[in-house]
C-alpha cells in the first residue's frame, strides 16, 4: 500500500521501503493484541530514530574484519569491526547472516546488532529418552514436569504484583485524561516492560 509512496515521494531504497511498513504493522499489531487483553490501548507509534533494520547482502554485507552498510546519503560505507576468536565459528558454514540492526546506544554511539542462524535437523520422535509439559500460569509463570518425574515451578508473585501496580497506575491517569497524564502513561509504558524483564 505504502512501497510506491516511499520509493518514488521520500526516495527510500527497495529494501528499507519493505522494511519499513513491516515493522509499523508490527507495532500496531502487538498493541491491538495487547488491548484485547486490557495491557495496552491503542494510540498513535511515534518512532525514535535508535535503530534500522538491513538486510544481508541487499543493505549490508560483512566480513571477519568489517561490515560494509548502505547508507542513506552517503552510499555504501565500510566500517572496521572489533571480532573475538569465540565469534569467528559464526562467520562460517552452517551459520548463515539474517537481517540485523544498526543501534544508536544512549551514550550517542552506534552499534551494529548482526543475527546469525543456522538450521538444525529435526530429531525423531523414537529417538527421544524423555519429554516436558509446561503449563503457563499466573501466579506461578510457569510449572514444568518431565516424563521421568522431574517437577519445577516458577514464581510470578513479584512480577504479578508489579504488573498490578502499574496498571492501577495506568487506569487512574487515563481517567484524567490530561495532557501530561498520557506523557506519564507513555513513561510508564516503558519502566513496566524493563521491570518484566528484570524480573
Amino acid at each position: 500500500m505504502v512501497y510506491a509512496h516511499l520509493r518514488g515521494n521520500i526516495g527510500l531504497k527497495s529494501q528499507v521501503s519493505c522494511n519499513i511498513p513491516r515493522q509499523v504493522a508490527g507495532t500496531y499489531k502487538t498493541i491491538v493484541e495487547l488491548a484485547k487483553i486490557g495491557m495496552s490501548y491503542w494510540q498513535k507509534v511515534i518512532y525514535s530514530p535508535t535503530y534500522m533494520t538491513l538486510s544481508y547482502k541487499r543493505d549490508y554485507t560483512i566480513t571477519e574484519d568489517s561490515v560494509s552498510i548502505t547508507t542513506f546519503s552517503h552510499g555504501r560505507k565500510t566500517y572496521k569491526i572489533c571480532n573475538f576468536p569465540y565469534a569467528k565459528q559464526f562467520f562460517r558454514s552452517p551459520w548463515k547472516f539474517e537481517a540485523s540492526k544498526v543501534v544508536k546506544h544512549k551514550d550517542g554511539n552506534y552499534y551494529f546488532y548482526l543475527t546469525v542462524s543456522q538450521e538444525l535437523p529435526d530429531k525423531k520422535i523414537e529417538e527421544a529418552l524423555t519429554f516436558m509439559g509446561i503449563d503457563p500460569g499466573i501466579n506461578f509463570l510457569a510449572a514444568a514436569s518431565t516424563t521421568d518425574k522431574k517437577c519445577k515451578f516458577f514464581a510470578g508473585g513479584e512480577i504479578k504484583n508489579k504488573r498490578n501496580v502499574y496498571r492501577n497506575m495506568k487506569a487512574r491517569l487515563q481517567s484524567k485524561g490530561t495532557l501530561s497524564a498520557k506523557r506519564m502513561i507513555k513513561h510508564l509504558a516503558g519502566k513496566r516492560e524493563t521491570s518484566n524483564e528484570r524480573c
